[in-house]
């Protein structure tokens, strides 16, 4: 994906507050979405990357390629007969 724009969508629990200047420095173009609405969020989403949620189940169900980032050594992701792939794995396979 060339110039990709990264959202992050906060967990329900946090704010878009609890993001620091971190998250925004280099080159990438990041922004926090403050969208209510998981679905809103993730109509121009090409790739869901998240730990375990059920929004990485919902974009997978609407078509969207999704990856876990759970690390090594951190266990299964506790999603019961879950097909998400883990992230490293891709990262392995590229490199």
């Amino acid at each position: 994906i060339n110039n990709p724009h990264i959202v992050i969508r906060p967990h329900p629990a946090q704010s878009v507050n609890d993001f620091g200047e971190e998250y925004f420095r280099g080159d990438l173009h990041i922004s926090i979405s403050g969208e209510n609405e998981l679905l809103n969020d993730l109509i121009n989403t090409k790739i869901a990357v998240g730990i375990h949620s059920i929004a990485l189940l919902m974009a997978q169900e609407v078509g969207i390629k999704v990856f876990t980032c759970l690390p090594p050594g951190a266990g299964d992701i506790a999603i019961p007969g879950h097909r998400i792939p883990y992230l490293r794995d891709l990262k392995a396979k590229y490199t």
